[in-house]
């Protein structure tokens, strides 16, 4: 199978490489379509239900976000992911679900059709579907028409795929399965260039991206399904020449989208932050004409207070507080350019004097921060029918005994400029509002005149943390967002000054972005009218390619179907590989041996399809093979189940004129062969009861090791060990004790001993230890004192615990001495006598020329 590109002269190879790779036969094979489909609709499933249950905690009131796809769509999704499994072949296998599923979609989807009219104006009353649709969190309506839409296509595609709604042709699968795909290209397109914000009517058209996403691999799963269903039509159509538009059209319109898209965003937020930038400075002035306003109205009281009290302490007193009220006339501050009233308060609350009426019954009051230096200040905007700035002014003096006099001077000042300010602030379609903090408690003034205050509790536990929040630490930005009224808003804010007030003013996106509404319009269509050209100019392009190699394809399928179905019976692995080095050919053998598809594999190089690790393994091979020399090699590689071992042949093909064209390869697999012969190696080696090395093993690494002294430059030791009363173990606990007790004597032996070390067995009881490359004697003796010391505590089998100690003796041959094996085995093998006639348990010490102990046995 050769899917190299022929070259084709100008811009024909472009549209000859979007021919092959649409219409090609390099789409998948159904098996392998039907897999994909199960894991889309598995992954589907999967979301469906974590949505859902996001939401249903929501509404508990276990977490306080909600995720984009709510109750509905969570259920509406999942139900379309069982009836997609049950179309694969996944795991459920109901047929009731299967047919309830498409029937719930559609039903679902129409009951929020007709909600849709309602809110449209149709005269249609659901009140109970606004309880059941809406989102409790923003209240706003979080089903789009669109999504409804998507789920009557849906339900629609599944439909046809049970064979209740099948007609005789393919136009109403073709219909659901485009539709369901659309719905959420449709929906995301529009969620990312926010149509929502731009027009009212856009809000029809915004689907959520999980939400889109999902519409998506639905329709791609019920694409797959369906071809496997009909496998001699094509979705996209009866023929190469009819599919040719289709596809022309879909790669034009996507690329078209694309930029479409990306320039539609670039446009919006750059008009976007050039309108934020706007409304920032309209609001920091604001809040700036606020603060200065502010300002003097404060500067005013304050001056005031300060001549109200240094008039006092010049005023002699007959020493009460009512004495000192009296000598001040403050009805001569009362007017319509003064202050609207004065009281001045004793220290007992009590009013010693007053000019003017005092505001009663306020319908708002917001705390104001007084200006620097003056602690003893407490001010107050009010709002009844218009502003009111109140001040509240400390007042200390002393009577004409020296004793200290306390008053509270209260002045209140109407603020006519704020509300011819507040008269002009919804303009322009905009809205403004002054807010303030009195502790957690947000009182904000009405925006209007026809308006009422409000108050808010700010709790960021309870997600209560209104926008303006930020201007109240000093900071000045803008944000966009839903608000209570479901509209698409900009909203900025900024502090008044030191005040402690904020002003906020929101604007609706839709008159926000009013300047990118025309260009928006006039850049989908020119994007139409591209994309209509292209798919027109593509298939005049693609058309006559495709008839060509249609027909050259047909002879070359012939052949290559009579090729494949030898080599695929054949058990071994089949390739071929061209002079560069690129698999041209692999046979079915590809997947069951190494775990790759052959078309996976056809096209790749050699270092591609082995790794660099394994292909400088095999590269001098190559290269031999390809000078015309048949090579062989044995090797493993790894395969799907773990390593195997492989007997590989690169056999050279030559051409007419005798030249090396490439080679073929021939890959066997021969591990049960070489596992057979290893297993024989190793029991041919190996004691079976305890794992470690028979005595043939041993002697001969007795051997190799007394050779290799030399080299070294170190000595040689042995140990000779043998189990203390082994016979009064197999007597008292039986064989199969005396078994494990052998087993766990060869593990200890292994723990106990160094890594260059090895444990043999002799037969019965009697072990052996090769010590290699040892300095000096104490080395030796280390190890003896370990392995006696390894056995300190009993042995356990079957809940008894067998008490087990050994005795060993050790030999070492001498510097300058060439001694054989059996030599130092005799010399280990006295010593280990020595030690069992003077009580066991123990170990000494010996040398091979002695043949018998020549140190004192230590415990």
């Amino acid at each position: 199978m050769n899917w190299s590109i022929p070259r084709r002269p100008g811009g024909r190879a472009i549209t000859y490489l979007l021919a092959r790779a649409f219409i090609g036969r390099k789409l998948r094979a159904c098996s392998d379509a039907l897999v994909s489909c199960r894991g889309a609709a598995w992954l589907l499933f999967a979301g469906a239900v974590y949505e859902l249950s996001l939401a249903l905690l929501h509404v508990a009131g276990m977490t306080q976000t909600c995720s984009d796809v709510l109750p509905f769509n969570a259920f509406c999704f999942l139900v379309a992911s069982i009836g997609m499994l049950r179309e694969t072949g996944g795991s459920v296998r109901s047929t009731r679900l299967s047919l309830i599923a498409p029937f719930t979609l559609m039903c679902g989807g129409a009951v929020v059709l007709v909600e849709w009219l309602q809110r449209l104006g149709f005269s249609l009353d659901a009140r109970y579907l606004d309880r059941l649709l809406a989102d409790p969190a923003s209240q706003s309506y979080p089903v789009a028409a669109l999504t409804a839409i998507g789920f009557v296509f849906c339900g629609g595609a599944l439909l046809h795929l049970r064979g209740l709604a099948a007609p005789r042709n393919a136009v109403g699968p073709r219909v659901f399965i485009y539709g369901t795909i659309l719905t959420g290209i449709i929906g995301l397109l529009c969620q990312s260039m926010a149509i929502g914000g731009l027009w009212r009517w856009g809000e029809l058209f915004v689907v959520a991206p999980l939400n889109g996403t999902g519409f998506v691999l639905a329709g791609a799963t019920l694409w797959c399904v369906w071809a496997k269903r009909q496998p001699g039509v094509s979705i996209l159509g009866e023929s190469a020449n009819a599919r040719v538009p289709v596809i022309a059209a879909l790669v034009v319109v996507s690329s078209a989208l694309a930029v479409g898209v990306m320039l539609a965003s670039l446009m919006v937020r750059s008009d976007e932050a050039t309108e934020r930038s706007e409304l920032l400075s309209d609001t920091v002035e604001q809040a700036a004409t606020l603060s200065v306003i502010l300002q003097n109205t404060q500067e005013h009281a304050n001056a005031f207070a300060t001549r109200q009290q240094s008039r006092l302490q010049h005023t002699p007193c007959a020493g009460s507080p009512e004495s000192c009220a009296a000598a001040l006339d403050m009805s001569a501050y009362v007017g319509p350019d003064a202050f609207a009233s004065i009281r001045l308060v004793g220290s007992d609350g009590r009013v010693l004097s007053s000019a003017g009426r005092r505001l009663a019954t306020p319908d708002q009051i917001v705390p104001v921060r007084p200006s620097a230096g003056q602690p003893r200040v407490k001010a107050q905007l009010l709002w009844h029918a218009g502003f009111v700035y109140r001040q509240r002014s400390e007042l200390l003096l002393q009577d004409a005994a020296g004793l200290p006099v306390q008053f509270a001077l209260e002045t209140e000042q109407t603020l006519p400029i704020l509300d011819s300010m507040a008269a002009t602030r919804s303009r322009e379609g905009r809205r403004s509002v002054l807010c303030g903090l009195d502790g957690r408690l947000l009182r904000c003034f009405a925006a209007t005149a026809s308006e009422l205050p409000h108050n808010l509790v700010i709790d960021p536990a309870l997600g209560n943390r209104p926008l303006i929040t930020p201007a109240f630490h000093g900071e000045a930005g803008t944000q966009r967002h839903r608000d209570s009224r479901s509209d698409d808003v900009v909203v900025a804010y900024a502090p008044v000054g030191t005040t402690g007030l904020a002003t906020a003013s929101k604007i609706r996106t839709e008159v926000f972005l009013a300047p990118v509404q025309h260009a928006l319009l006039v850049a989908v269509g020119v994007m139409a009218l591209c994309a209509l050209a292209g798919t027109l100019f593509l298939r005049a392009r693609i058309v006559p390619i495709v008839k060509a190699q249609h027909s050259a394809a047909g002879t070359a399928a012939r052949s290559e179907a009579q090729l494949r179905a030898i080599t695929d019976a054949l058990p071994s692995l089949v390739g071929y590989v061209d002079t560069s080095e690129t698999y041209r050919y692999a046979n079915a053998a590809f997947a069951t041996m190494l775990g790759t598809p052959p078309e996976e594999v056809i096209g790749r190089t050699m270092r591609e399809h082995l790794g660099d690790a394994q292909y400088q393994i095999s590269e001098r091979y190559v290269q031999r093979a390809l000078a015309g020399e048949p090579q062989q090699l044995e090797r493993s590689v790894m395969s799907p189940h773990g390593s195997i071992y492989v007997d590989v042949r690169y056999i050279p093909h030559r051409n007419a004129e005798e030249r090396v064209d490439g080679f073929h390869v021939v890959v066997t697999d021969i591990t049960a062969r070489v596992e057979q012969v290893t297993a024989l190696e190793r029991a041919a080696k190996i004691d079976p009861l305890t794992g470690s090395a028979n005595r043939r093993a041993f002697m001969h690494a007795v051997g190799d090791a007394v050779n290799d002294r030399r080299r070294h430059g170190t000595r040689v030791g042995l140990c000779y060990i043998d189990v203390d009363h082994f016979k009064i173990i197999n007597d008292t606990y039986g064989h199969a004790a005396g078994d494990e007790v052998l087993r766990v004597v060869a593990q200890r032996l292994r723990t106990a001993t160094r890594d260059d070390d090895l444990v043999g067995r002799l037969g019965g009881d009697e072990f052996v230890v090769l010590l290699g490359r040892l300095r000096d004697d104490d080395a030796a003796r280390v190890v003896a004192r370990k392995l006696v010391d390894a056995f300190s505590t009993p042995v356990t089998f079957r809940g008894q615990a067998i008490p087990v100690s050994i005795s060993v003796g050790v030999a070492l041959d001498e510097e300058g001495t060439r001694y054989t094996p059996d030599e130092l085995l005799q010399a280990a093998d006295c010593a280990l006598y020595e030690v069992k006639r003077n009580g066991r348990a123990s170990w000494r010490l010996a040398t091979a020329a002695a043949h018998g102990p020549v140190d004192r046995a230590e415990d």
